[in-house]
């Protein structure tokens, strides 16, 4: 395996260390358009990848058959001392044409099982959403679309949402990668606790088939593994114990009580290289946080797995 080092620059803001939509192949003929079994394709993410004898680039372009609309089922496991919590949810999108040249990409509906866990929900990305891109497969606005969110709920969803479709098609569209070679960068993120720059590994393993089913290799199977550089391990830990101390124990919160931090996420994507229409994506984040007890509070000792697969079937309408 060959590494390379090149500037991405601001890798389009792409976060990585976060959620997964990834999808079946686009069906004309059939009645009723179905989502994918998400087990059955996982063989997806492993399966040797075609890259020839003389491995050449693969161009990334967005060019969404539109309109089209999708089916998508979504598995997110949660793994922690506890045990594993699983959602299984499906959704429905539609994608078309709006002024502008622009496109609307939205999720208009969403089956969830009555007995989610509430704490997974955000992590299945269980909300009616929209999304407005440019020609280019841009992001220009994203928002969830359900009423009973509240402020933090719905900052939660549009950060999810935003990086959702950086992670499948904004940080690809228009790039050049060559396969079975992996490149390094960095790239800045922006967060509560100010700016944190992450060390991302990008590797094009090269082309696979688009379904579990099909024989031809059409898609390109693409990994990104991100972590925070080390001179910022420490601004990430803290943005993680806010989340696991109560607001009053985070007020006494000292880096020092740090013995133990460690974050990565992972992403694997199936996509067709000639339009970005993702078929399968899988993002794996982990996270291991030790905060020595103070005054009496318990501290904090999490050692968590989150994963999340999304696949979908497309036909174009």
């Amino acid at each position: 395996m060959e590494a390379r080092q090149v500037g991405f620059g601001a890798w389009d803001a792409v976060w990585i260390a976060v959620l997964a939509l990834g999808c079946a192949t686009v069906d004309r003929g059939a009645p009723a358009l179905r989502a994918p079994d998400v087990d059955a394709s996982a063989r997806l993410e492993s399966m040797p990848a075609v890259v020839g004898k003389t491995p050449s680039d693969v161009t990334l372009r967005f060019a969404w058959p539109l309109p089209v609309d999708g089916r998508c089922a979504t598995v997110a496991r949660r793994i922690d001392g506890s045990g594993m919590q699983v959602v299984r949810t499906t959704s429905t999108i539609a994608a078309y044409a709006a002024d502008g040249g622009q496109i609307r990409v939205d999720t208009v509906e969403v089956e969830v099982p009555p007995d989610a866990p509430a704490s997974i929900r955000p992590l299945a990305e269980t909300w009616r959403a929209e999304r407005l891109v440019d020609a280019q497969g841009r992001l220009l606005r994203a928002q969830p679309l359900e009423p009973t969110l509240d402020a933090g709920e719905r900052a939660i969803a549009t950060a999810r949402l935003a990086q959702r479709w950086q992670t499948m098609v904004s940080a690809w569209a228009g790039r050049s990668l060559p396969l079975d070679a992996t490149y390094s960068a960095t790239a800045p993120e922006q967060t509560p606790e100010g700016p944190v720059r992450l060390q991302i590994g990008i590797r094009a393993d090269g082309r696979v088939p688009c379904d579990a089913a099909d024989d031809e290799a059409r898609c390109v199977r693409l990994r990104i593994v991100s972590q925070p550089v080390a001179s910022d391990v420490a601004t990430v830990a803290r943005l993680a114990a806010r989340e696991f101390l109560s607001a009053d124990a985070f007020m006494l919160y000292e880096p020092s009580r740090v013995r133990a931090f460690g974050s990565q996420t992972t992403v694997v994507l199936v996509t067709d290289p000639e339009t970005l229409l993702p078929r399968r994506v899988t993002e794996r984040r982990t996270l291991q946080l030790r905060i020595d007890p103070l005054l009496g509070d318990d501290g904090v000792d999490v050692n968590r797995r989150d994963e999340v697969t999304i696949a979908c079937a497309w036909r174009r309408r």
